[in-house]
């Protein structure tokens, strides 16, 4: 399975259509967006984005940037994984979006009681070496978390989940200058980096369940 991996987008519609233009023939089997597809909450900007991203199937959750109206656009589109589970080829994904509060003007907020409800609550009965969790926040005490001011943004939530249940993949964004790869365990957590800036990951999935991972910037 060869994914793209997309996250923190905010309204930049001409990056989502030069990708969609420089992967459309890519054999891209299906995408995942970490959030923050929006800066002002616009549903019409991201109804634009996942226009431009409309040559794969595609599951996204909402940022903290991102608004109620964004989150229904999910929804009605089909395509919302907040808090829900979907099924891709054999493997099932686990969303959550949102973050931890910091300041007044996010939108999508998520406690750390949400995070381990949600969490527990989506992975009962599935089978972790077949699950892909995709989040908007990062998990606590990695480099994906830590922002250049050296605060930590990541959630201990979802680091506490990763570390018992060991997904095969998970997916997280929002801090923009965090990009990267890290282990915890056996699981392979990757934050892209915000498309805003040009920056994605395709990660292709092998049968017997080897990632590999090439992360791509302007």
């Amino acid at each position: 399975m060869r994914l793209l991996i997309i996250s923190d987008i905010h309204s930049a519609v001409s990056n989502a259509e030069k990708l969609g233009k420089r992967l459309s023939n890519a054999k891209i089997d299906a995408i995942l967006i970490g959030g923050d597809l929006s800066n002002g909450g616009s549903a019409e900007t991201a109804k634009e984005i996942i226009s431009a991203l409309g040559f794969a199937e595609i599951l996204a959750v909402p940022g903290n940037m991102d608004s109620k109206e964004i989150l229904d656009l999910l929804k009605e589109k089909k395509i919302c994984a907040h808090k829900e589970k979907k099924s891709l080829g054999k493997y099932t994904v686990i969303g959550l979006g949102g973050a931890k509060p910091v300041n007044t003007y996010y939108r999508i907020n998520l406690s750390e009681l949400e995070a381990e409800k949600y969490l527990r609550q989506l992975s009962e009965g599935e089978n972790p070496e077949k699950t892909i969790v995709l989040l908007h926040s990062p998990p606590y005490g990695t480099k994906l978390s830590k922002s250049d001011s050296g605060i930590d943004l990541g959630m201990r939530a979802i680091r506490s989940f990763i570390e018992k249940f060991q997904p095969l993949l998970v997916v997280c964004g929002h801090v923009h200058e965090a990009a990267g790869i890290e282990r915890i365990g056996r699981t392979l957590c990757l934050n892209p980096g915000p498309l805003s800036g040009g920056f994605y990951a395709i990660a292709e999935i092998s049968k017997d369940g080897e990632i590999n991972v090439e992360r791509c910037s302007p």
